[in-house]
């Protein structure tokens, strides 16, 4: 009785270039869903952490029966560079009716909370604050107000994250302050 012996051989030249090929394409779409994850992910903090200040604010307003708000700095006013923060102060009774000042009117207890900035890559897009659209290339600041009875300025700011990751849209988060309640939600939009 014969045995066949089973002959070893390697792999052929174009067996092995598919299979690089093929690992290219994996590793390509992996970086590329990982890029879109990290933009989305900095973009939801930045959301959450800014709805966070407005929930703090409307506390403070509440809890101390004193008038509050938040300050949106789009731009340093003494370098005109972009700068954003964001932060809450103590204001007297009647004060800021102006949503863009140029420099806010000075506050009663500023900066209650620490001014916070945006993660790297995030910026603030614009405001709506009262009807009054405020964009950052043109204005400084966007004023919020919150009152002791628990309502505030009816408000919209949009952020948005400036790294481009191939054929998506630059994604943009919406935080919408309603102002009888004083009540925030943030939603998603896929494009400016």
């Amino acid at each position: 009785m014969k045995i066949n012996r089973l002959h070893k051989r390697g792999f052929s030249l174009i067996e092995v270039v598919i299979v690089v090929v093929i690992a290219m394409i994996l590793t390509i779409l992996a970086v590329g869903s990982y890029s879109a994850m990290r933009q989305r992910r900095n973009l939801r903090a930045a959301a959450t952490s800014f709805n966070s200040a407005l929930v703090t604010a409307r506390s403070y307003a509440v809890s101390r029966n004193e008038w509050h708000r938040v300050v949106v700095q789009f731009r340093d006013p003494t370098t005109n560079n972009e700068s954003p923060l964001y932060w809450i102060d103590e204001i007297p009774p009647g004060s800021n009716t102006v949503p863009n000042p140029a420099i806010p009117e000075p506050a009663a207890r500023p900066k209650v909370t620490t001014p916070q900035g945006l993660p790297v890559g995030v910026h603030f897009l614009d405001a709506n604050v009262a009807g009054t659209t405020i964009t950052a290339t043109a204005n400084n600041y966007a004023i919020i107000r919150f009152f002791p009875n628990g309502s505030s300025d009816e408000a919209e700011v949009r952020l948005y994250e400036d790294s481009v990751v191939a054929n998506r849209p630059t994604p943009i988060q919406t935080v919408k302050l309603y102002g009888a309640t004083s009540k925030s939600r943030i939603f998603g939009d896929a494009t400016p």
